[in-house]
């Protein structure tokens, strides 16, 4: 069965909100053993909104529209969808009732305007939104199964996890069964050539899936069949001749990656780790306090940015930074040495390097990065080139500093 996406908005076209909506769409249709063909991001004018409906019928058995939901003027979905189906709109009385619950508890009486998002095309299915106030609709035609949602992430994805695809799932019929292998301190381009074997070795309703971001790298593995015995077996199977070899990059699995895995180690040890960044300017301790249960492992941290405060606040000796410089393999030792000495923290990581697009030496050009981490047995400092903008740099910089440490908690055992 195929899908085709239509995520209406003009913040999406002129960069002001970033479209993840489709890629989290995407995927989880992918789980239910539905292909997506297509996906159009269009403005709010209503013309737009028509041809797209008008194209993605001509491709999918699918639908799937999302955003233009609200309450302001440009809101017009609902109206169009309405229009191209040629059907009136109603009103949702569950939604209504939920909207003016939500306004009294507000201390607010219901707006004409906020009360225009319970309306939905006549015959249409309501699909209730916990999260919001915009109803959700499905409207089931003959050849397209219409599926009509607000585009806020947090309303969207509840709304689709409890209505949206225990549908799907049964009308796709079969049984999918899909993983997500996390890999981390390892370039895309490697992972493609050491699994490549077993990839060539696939069969019908098998496939991989790379995917990479900022320093890490996502293997989705994917298995459909009519059998679920086999197919679990299979994707089984496929997990572990991966594991075979990749093992040793493999930092989680779903949406568990890097940063979990860490914090998972750490508290498996009862130890705890410290932070000093310079360029990362918080990323790392930042991604370790986003897991929960951080707070069992993650002692603190220090953004040491300037020269001064890695002198006067954090400790670093001035002799270090005069000899070598704030950016060098030195520094970042001794700024990784002073995090677990003030914080008592079994291990620390410090950052240093030139983000750009100022700064850099010869030796030291923009991009290149200074990572260390150290506990009581050993300490390691590491030099990264990473080529970009400033935030890809501080973004690779970031990770490969977990990476770094994510290593030497694993050698801590050797």
């Amino acid at each position: 069965m195929r899908a085709a996406i239509v995520a209406i908005g003009s913040e999406l076209l002129d960069g002001r909100v970033a479209d993840t909506n489709t890629q989290w769409v995407g995927g989880e249709l992918q789980r239910c053993g539905v292909e997506l063909v297509m996906s159009i991001t269009v403005d709010d004018a209503g013309g737009s909104i028509v041809d797209a409906l008008d194209i993605a019928r001509e491709r999918a058995e699918v639908v799937w529209v999302m955003g233009g939901m609200g309450a302001t003027k440009d809101d017009i979905t609902t109206d169009a969808v309405a229009r191209f189906l040629g059907r009136e709109l109603v009103d949702d009385e569950d939604g209504v009732f939920r909207i003016r619950d939500i306004c009294l508890l507000r201390g607010m009486e219901a707006t004409s305007a906020q009360l225009r998002q319970a309306r939905i095309p006549k015959g249409a299915r309501a699909v209730p939104n916990p999260e919001g106030m915009a109803s959700g609709f499905i409207v089931d035609e003959e050849t397209t199964l219409w599926i009509v949602l607000p585009g806020v992430p947090a309303e969207m994805k509840a709304m689709a996890n409890g209505n949206i695809f225990p549908i799907l799932q049964k009308r796709a019929g079969g049984y999918s069964a899909v993983i997500d292998l996390n890999l981390a301190g390892i370039p895309e381009s490697i992972v493609d050539r050491d699994i490549r074997e077993i990839w060539n070795g696939l069969g019908e309703g098998e496939s991989f899936a790379l995917q990479a971001n900022s320093g890490e790298v996502r293997l989705r593995i994917s298995v459909r069949g009519n059998d679920r015995e086999k197919v679990d077996s299979r994707l089984s199977e496929l997990n572990r001749s991966v594991h075979g070899r990749m093992g040793q990059f493999v930092c989680g699995t779903g949406e568990e990656g890097l940063n979990h895995s860490i914090i998972g180690m750490l508290r498996d040890r009862s130890a705890t780790v410290a932070t000093a960044e310079s360029l990362t300017g918080g990323l790392v301790a930042s991604g370790l306090a986003s897991v929960a249960g951080a707070s069992d492992c993650l002692k603190g941290g220090w953004v040491a940015y300037t020269e001064m405060f890695k002198k006067e606040i954090l400790g670093v000796a001035p002799d270090i930074l005069a000899i070598n410089g704030v950016v060098s393999r030195e520094t970042a030792i001794e700024m990784a040495r002073a995090a677990r000495e003030k914080s008592g923290a079994d291990f620390a990581v410090s950052t240093t390097g030139w983000a750009g697009p100022g700064g850099g030496t010869e030796a030291d050009p923009v991009g290149t990065v200074y990572i260390a981490a150290i506990s009581a047995k050993e300490s390691i400092v590491e030099r990264f080139y990473f080529r970009g903008s400033r935030e890809r740099v501080r973004s690779f910089a970031a990770t490969a500093c977990l990476v770094v440490l994510r290593r030497m908690i694993i050698g801590t055992e050797k």
